[in-house]
């Protein structure tokens, strides 16, 4: 395919030639930062159906709709150049960098990398967490543990988790909607702003509650990306301390969200449990945050943690309790159809709570708890930094 930039797309099929190629170009057009997502541009690309993709140039065109009609079965290598880094010249044509490519070999190279990848993040897995030599306790049905020994299967599931989180950072970026109230469905629109996280990517919601898990695990495998996925969502940090408990950036993260029937607003009256403070109560015993990253951090935390003390207050004086619970209608299930009241701020939603009518008299010890774990976080930043 054509080059664009300093970059060429380019296929490859050892057993199928293409019936057609097409190539179009559409403008995507910015709104507060926000590009028209790929569906939008797809359904003008498509005229809304039919799968055909009509050739066509818009004027100032800055997305490239690639189609390629191949016959079945086949077999197909996808290589994403830069000529920077190959001998294929910027002024080649498309016949030339499909040939370099086909004499790349691109399967062979590809499966090269991915056996040294593979070999080197499991030399790392294994030195950092040591599993091999780990014992444990069979206690259920499975195959984990066998002889006080972790299995092999065992170890692919822990790498496989691990993976799981590694493969979720991302960085997002555009609007998001600040509601007056828990129980605004509208909001107002505001940023745009980027996030660079590594939980609730998949769900179009980073959550600063996983946040803090992930980080638990991030801080072993590379402290360095746990210390700026922390800094990432700190500076996210308002004039009254608050910081938004998820973050759906971008119309298609919007969508998402709205899909599952979610709200999309954030209020600040709602909080979430500092896992975050856990994570970085863990960096600082391994040593992994340096004094000046502390006397950066610190402030932030303070003013967050007061927030969360005023307007998470309880009934009785120096309690706690989280605001915004609702009374929902249970979906599916034996349940199904009766009503019920979630806590969505807790963290765990569904854990059972007073159902009564007046939740302003409520008070709740697992807020309590993690006020009293944040604060001894505090006191030993407080003496770090």
């Amino acid at each position: 395919m054509p080059g664009v930039g300093d970059f060429a797309f380019s296929l490859f099929s050892n057993k199928a030639s293409p019936h057609s190629t097409k190539v179009s170009f559409y403008s995507a057009q910015e709104r507060y930062g926000d590009r028209d997502d790929g569906e939008a541009v797809l359904r003008r690309a498509l005229g809304g159906g039919g799968g055909t993709l009509a050739e066509h140039h818009e004027e100032g065109a800055n997305v490239a709709i690639i189609q390629i009609s191949l016959p079945l079965p086949l077999e197909v290598d996808f290589v994403f150049s830069s000529f920077k880094d190959s001998e294929i010249p910027a002024t080649a044509d498309a016949n030339r960098i499909i040939q370099a490519a086909a004499d790349f070999h691109a399967d062979d190279a590809l499966e090269k990398v991915i056996n040294e990848r593979r070999d080197a993040f499991s030399a790392k897995f294994d030195g950092i967490f040591g599993l091999k030599d780990a014992k444990c306790e069979r206690r259920n049905k499975g195959n984990a543990c066998w002889d006080g020994r972790i299995t092999e299967v065992g170890q692919r599931v822990a790498k496989a988790a691990l993976s799981e989180v590694l493969g979720q950072m991302s960085f997002t970026y555009g609007s998001w909607y600040k509601g007056k109230d828990p129980y605004d469905d509208k909001g107002v629109e505001v940023g745009p702003t980027g996030l660079f996280a590594s939980a609730g990517h998949r769900t179009g919601a980073p959550s600063l509650f996983e946040e803090g898990f992930s980080l638990m695990l991030l801080r072993l495998w590379d402290p360095s990306i746990a210390r700026e996925l922390l800094l990432s969502w700190l500076s996210k940090i308002q004039p009254d301390g608050w910081i938004p408990p998820t973050l759906s950036l971008g119309t298609s993260s919007h969508k998402r969200v709205t899909h599952r029937h979610e709200k999309l607003p954030q209020s600040n009256h709602l909080a979430t449990p500092p896992t975050i403070l856990l994570a970085l109560e863990s960096m600082l015993e391994q040593g992994a945050a340096s004094q000046s990253f502390l006397r950066c951090v610190t402030p932030h935390l303070v003013s967050w943690l007061n927030h969360i003390r005023r307007g998470q207050k309880g009934s009785v004086k120096h309690s706690y309790a989280w605001q915004g619970r609702e009374r929902v209608r249970c979906k599916g299930g034996a349940h199904s159809g009766k009503m019920t009241v979630t806590t969505n701020s807790s963290g765990l939603k569904d854990y059972p709570r007073s159902r009564g009518s007046d939740f302003s008299v409520d008070s709740h010890v697992d807020l309590m708890s993690w006020v009293a774990a944040s604060l001894r976080v505090l006191a030993k930043l407080d003496h770090s930094a």
